[in-house]
């Protein structure tokens, strides 16, 4: 059992203990020393990429989306990234800019991903979000209308009813505005 255990804490990576208990922090609500808790382990393994993929989208949710950008823009410019991390990578980037209110950059970030990333949910609402908060209103109830024919099965109905309910607050924002058509 010896013998098992110290090539087990040889073999294991570093910093994976501190890894998930900062995720089990995070899920338990205590975001403060999960971050803490992800900067340690990416200060001490900085070719990690999970651990700065979350810290990112920590930092967003803490509301700090400009260090969380700068962390997601990093990754997705690492070579030798596995193309998943890649576009997970970029969704967090884009999601960063729309928190930020960089609409057009986070517009630049999701047509790269365009190929890639359409069959997640996702993608669709932070395409929904990024061109709601550029003003391009008929652009997001298209964003709305189109995802359900991509997105998983069990996203299709969350989606249909989104884009009623988006549609419905259109027009009565134009009938109050006195506009019948």
């Amino acid at each position: 059992w010896v013998l098992w255990r110290n090539w087990q804490d040889r073999t294991a990576p570093p910093g994976r203990d501190s890894y998930l208990q900062a995720l089990e922090l995070w899920i338990e609500g205590e975001l403060d020393e999960a971050a803490k808790l992800l900067h340690r382990v990416v200060h001490d393994d900085p070719h990690a990429v999970e651990p700065y993929l979350y810290l990112g989208n920590l930092l967003r949710r803490r509301g700090d989306a400009e260090r969380a950008a700068v962390l997601h823009r990093g990754l997705t410019v690492r070579p030798n990234l596995d193309h998943e991390v890649k576009v997970s990578a970029g969704l967090s980037l884009a999601e960063d800019l729309n928190a930020l209110k960089r609409w057009d950059e986070s517009g630049e970030v999701l047509d790269t991903l365009l190929r890639s990333a359409t069959g997640r949910s996702r993608y669709w609402r932070t395409r929904f979000a990024q061109r709601h908060g550029q003003g391009n209103l008929p652009e997001a109830a298209r964003t709305l209308k189109h995802a359900p024919r991509h997105v998983p099965e069990r996203d299709r109905e969350g989606f249909r009813r989104a884009y009623a309910s988006y549609q419905l607050d259109r027009a009565l924002r134009h009938a109050l505005a006195g506009e019948a058509g």
